[in-house]
């Protein structure tokens, strides 16, 4: 791309194509119908190495996206390298309870008992009521 810009004077090829172009157009269309070589040197340049230039371009953009990306991941790693953890774990020794932290096992007893009671009596009045359903009704003949 030095050498480009250097010897054969290309900067930025779409601008220069479109300028001197309407400069060789317009010295062309003057009447004179005499083009300056500087002119025509330089059309020279861009038709021989724009190709070129565009592909280096190119080329130039491609490799800097992929230098961009591997110097975040490297600062990235360089970053969780050097940082100092600042949390810690603290363990403490066991000790025993002061109480029992767990039901006594006679008001467990006392609570299951009830409770089969009460689901029993709800089973029994369901069963009676749909025996006296069953039951026909008796008729008083007098």
């Amino acid at each position: 791309m030095r050498i480009l810009r250097t010897d054969y004077n290309l900067f930025d090829y779409s601008v220069q194509v479109k300028e001197y172009t309407k400069t060789y157009l317009k010295d062309l269309t003057s009447g004179r119908g005499v083009v300056k070589p500087e002119i025509k040197e330089m059309m020279s340049n861009l038709q021989q190495y724009g190709g070129e230039f565009l592909f280096l371009g190119g080329y130039l953009a491609s490799l800097s996206g992929a230098y961009n990306d591997i110097k975040i991941e490297y600062d990235k790693s360089i970053s969780d390298l050097t940082k100092e953890l600042t949390y810690t774990n603290i363990v403490t020794s066991p000790y025993p309870a002061e109480s029992k932290s767990y039901p006594v096992r006679w008001l467990i007893v006392v609570i299951t008992t009830l409770s089969s009671l009460f689901v029993t009596m709800i089973v029994i009045s369901i069963i009676e009521r749909r025996r006296l359903r069953k039951r026909p009704v008796e008729t008083n003949p007098q």
